[in-house]
């Protein structure tokens, strides 16, 4: 755990780093950092670890960056623990909370905000270096902005908004190398029960099978996700346990997340008490 926590304190120094001496001392500052900056999670863990179980516990919070323990990289995974060292931190109102205060300060500062508007590509200006100027809806309606900045994929936002015509051959090359990570399929239910008894609390739940965890990121991102009677990962939590303010006094909210590049349609009918006894019975271990 020391070196997990000297590996994250030392990422979180190099963008103070300023000046020449700084400059000459970050190799000595960040010593830990540089040493296992290039390798993987399951190396470094395999290297300081060799009970079994014990590497799978420590890895197990692979599903926060979608890559297995042997591709995700170890300070990325150091930073991830060392943020839930102290415990983690949860809005007061959920998710909402933090849209509706971005909101709020965007409107307050003259912004509008636009739902349910497509848009149907990026405007461009000149000829040998173009720059993105605006957007045009699908309605028609031009927008124009001194700065333009999209959240859709590079895919979307290059091919689809872009245009291809107006890309450069050595972007459109990167573009074809560009490897997506996994998305996740999630469940959000309410429950008439008090999940206190049944010995949750407000921490997260990552449950899986106890064997080779690159193994079963390779079946959670297989191409059939409704194979087989049970997932063989999850993530759980109570949103209500988290945020008590939220609790009706009757119905707790959980929220069930499974990680996956092919999302399909699944009966969950035929999930539903397979995957809620496999919930309880890893409590009580």
């Amino acid at each position: 755990m020391k070196l997990v926590r000297n590996v994250s304190r030392q990422i979180q120094l190099i963008p103070k780093m300023s000046g020449f001496w700084d400059n000459i001392t970050i190799p000595f500052r960040t010593k830990h950092m540089g040493k296992y900056a290039l390798f993987s999670l399951k190396r470094v863990i395999n290297w300081h670890i060799k009970d079994p179980l014990l590497q799978k516990v420590l890895n197990i919070q692979w599903g926060d960056h979608g890559l297995a323990p042997a591709r995700a990289s170890f300070p990325l995974h150091c930073a991830v623990m060392d943020h839930y060292f102290s415990g983690g931190y949860y809005p007061m109102g959920g998710g909402a909370a933090i849209v509706k205060a971005m909101t709020n300060t965007l409107q307050k500062n003259g912004g509008t905000i636009r739902t349910s508007t497509a848009v149907k590509s990026i405007i461009l200006e000149g000829d040998k270096k173009r720059k993105a100027i605006g957007v045009e809806l699908e309605n028609g309606e031009k927008i124009y902005a001194s700065r333009i900045i999209s959240n859709a994929d590079p895919g979307i936002t290059y091919l689809n908004l872009v245009k291809e015509q107006n890309l450069s051959a050595k972007l459109l090359k990167k573009l074809k190398k560009t490897k997506y990570s996994c998305s996740s399929l999630m469940l959000f239910l309410s429950v008439a029960t008090d999940v206190r008894k049944l010995g949750m609390d407000s921490g997260n739940i990552w449950m899986m099978d106890n064997r080779d965890m690159d193994g079963i990121y390779e079946e959670m991102n297989a191409v059939d996700i409704t194979s087989g009677d049970v997932f063989p990962g999850l993530f759980i939590s109570c949103t209500t346990l988290k945020d008590p303010t939220s609790f009706d006094g009757k119905h707790h909210s959980l929220k069930s997340l499974r990680i996956s590049i092919q999302i399909h349609s699944i009966n969950l009918t035929k999930r539903t008490k397979s995957v809620q006894r496999n919930i309880w019975n890893s409590r009580k271990y």
